[in-house]
């Protein structure tokens, strides 16, 4: 599970489904990437970083 991005989620007050939106993909498969299911892409894991300011 990628802890430091739910934290990072939940202090924001955001939704899985915000962020789905936010990298054009379902809830359901960003519900999957947070929970480890399956990996975050490279230009998703860009895109998070720059929304939550992080490296």
């Amino acid at each position: 599970m990628y802890h430091n991005l739910y934290i990072q989620r939940r202090e924001r007050r955001l939704s899985q489904k915000n962020l789905a939106k936010l990298l054009r993909i379902s809830q359901s498969s960003y519900q999957n990437k947070e929970i480890g299911r399956t990996a975050f892409t490279l230009p998703e894991a860009v895109a998070l970083a720059e929304y939550f300011s992080t490296t």
